[in-house]
C-alpha cells in the first residue's frame, strides 16, 4: 500500500466512517418534490392502453402508484405494467399522450 493510501485508510479508521458519510449526514432530509421530472405534478393521472387493457398511473409526492404499488420512477412502473425488463418509462407513459396532443393541435 502506498503512503498516501495508507494515510487515507488510517484517517478513515480514526473517524470510523465511510468517506461520503459525513457529507450526506449533514444534509437535511429530502423533501418530496413539488413537481417530478417531465413536469408531472402530484395528483396527476396518466392513462395508457396496453394489449387491450387500460392502465392507470397516479403521480404522488413519493413517486408513481400503479396497480396499488408505489414505484420511484416511471421506468419501474412501466416494467411492472408490461412485464418487459427493458422499457423506457417516458416512452411508455408519456409518448402516447404527447402524440395525441400533437395530433389535436395540428387539426
Amino acid at each position: 500500500m502506498t503512503t498516501r493510501k495508507k494515510g487515507r485508510a488510517e484517517k478513515r479508521a480514526q473517524t470510523n466512517a465511510k468517506p461520503r458519510t459525513k457529507k450526506t449526514a449533514a444534509k437535511a432530509p429530502a423533501k418530496a418534490p413539488a413537481e417530478h421530472a417531465h413536469g408531472l405534478k402530484p395528483g396527476a393521472t396518466l392513462t395508457r392502453t396496453y394489449k387491450g387493457k387500460t392502465l392507470t398511473l397516479e403521480v404522488t409526492p413519493e413517486g408513481f402508484r400503479f396497480d396499488g404499488t408505489l414505484y420511484r420512477s416511471l421506468t419501474a412502473a412501466a416494467k411492472a405494467a408490461t412485464k418487459y425488463p427493458s422499457i423506457s418509462g417516458v416512452v411508455f407513459w408519456l409518448q402516447p399522450a404527447r402524440k395525441a396532443a400533437a395530433k389535436d393541435g395540428a387539426q
